[in-house]
């Protein structure tokens, strides 16, 4: 009786776990189906470089950080921006609203299959959510920049090289002749360019080469924003335009003296406490990140064999030497000071010695 009941309770038993591997399949359906969310909790491993970055400290978009009570304030300032959306239009705004309720309850499905997250709102709450915060947005951009044009088409945009680029940073750069400047692209804001001489063979006697970069200024919301689009790219499948640009950056910038000499050429607008600062949090904000496309790499090439051509690496190489710093420059001109003074020396030395000698002037 007693192995009966053993042996019925073993085959009991793997019954349950029979079952419990094939719920799993159907687990892993669903995981499957969400694989394309692209709203989501940032991993733990990059927001611990920077909590601060992620959370939202005003506002709330969409469900995920809705219920933070530091938050709840500006909720009734969103229908100000709302209706002054609805007013900006010159349409009906109530037939305008149901148009817009009708459009995202018909796509509600397709709305909650973008958070990776369980939802807990229904779907009359997350389509009246959606149209508040999306009137929001639009209103928001309008206020910000009435004359800014459209963003540019992928197709403008040049494509990248998965060929992870060298480190050339600004000041080596700039002693081996290498100017820096602004560069306006309508076709793309973040667009680089190198402007090399015709002949480049005379390059660093007659004219020197050009980066041109995007202008930016750097303040204390510099970093959120950065961080979180880099998130954004590296967890979705978009180009990692903003990625290629930081971590250009972060090549560029290794001491104050190198975003000293970018603010100088009017690249960035420093509008932080200190340029040490600047390089701080430029040289952070790419931790832990894969670079799997830098859209910069024909520019980085070209500074490269520049770089490494046989004058401006002289050139370089004497200015790193002898003119970093005020001390070397002291040091240099006292050994030229000596050198001639040894000189002058030697040769009253060798006329006090040998008086029939006539120094011809």
């Amino acid at each position: 009786m007693a192995t009966s009941d053993l042996e019925f309770g073993a085959g009991d038993s793997l019954c349950h776990s029979v079952q419990f591997l094939l719920d799993c399949k159907e687990k892993g359906r669903k995981l499957g189906n969400n694989s394309l969310a692209s709203i989501f909790m940032v991993p733990r491993v990059c927001r611990d470089h920077s909590p601060s970055s992620f959370n939202p400290r005003v506002v709330s978009i969409g469900p995920l950080h809705r219920q933070d009570k530091n938050l709840q304030e500006f909720e009734v300032q969103k229908t100000t921006y709302l209706h002054h959306l609805l007013d900006l239009s010159g349409c009906n705004p109530q037939k305008t609203l149901q148009e817009c309720v009708h459009k995202v309850s018909r796509k509600i499905k397709l709305v909650k299959a973008c958070y990776a997250e369980s939802m807990i709102y229904n779907d009359e709450e997350l389509v009246r959510m959606m149209v508040i915060d999306a009137c929001f947005i639009l209103d928001f951009i309008h206020l910000l920049s009435e004359d800014d044009g459209p963003f540019p088409p992928l197709h403008d945009i040049p494509t990248g090289s998965r060929t992870h680029p060298k480190r050339h940073v600004t000041m080596d750069l700039d002693r081996a002749g290498v100017n820096f400047m602004p560069n306006e692209d309508a076709n793309w804001a973040m667009a680089m360019k190198l402007e090399l001489p015709r002949f480049s063979c005379f390059a660093w006697f007659w004219c020197k080469p050009t980066l041109r970069m995007p202008k930016v200024t750097l303040n204390d919301d510099s970093e959120p924003v950065l961080r979180n689009l880099i998130i954004y790219e590296q967890s979705s499948l978009v180009p990692n335009y903003v990625t290629s640009y930081v971590c250009a950056m972060d090549m560029l910038i290794d001491t104050p003296d190198d975003v000293a000499k970018l603010v100088k050429s009017g690249v960035i607008a420093n509008k932080l406490c200190s340029n040490e600062k600047a390089v701080n949090m430029i040289n952070s904000v790419c931790k832990d990140v894969a670079l799997l496309e830098f859209f910069y790499h024909q520019e980085w090439q070209e500074l490269d064999v520049y770089y490494n051509s046989y004058w401006p690496n002289a050139a370089a190489g004497l200015k790193r030497t002898y003119f970093s710093s005020p001390w070397n420059m002291i040091a240099l001109f006292a050994g030229i000071v000596l050198f001639v003074l040894t000189v002058v020396q030697t040769i009253f030395t060798i006329k006090a010695a040998n008086p029939m000698i006539v120094i011809k002037h």
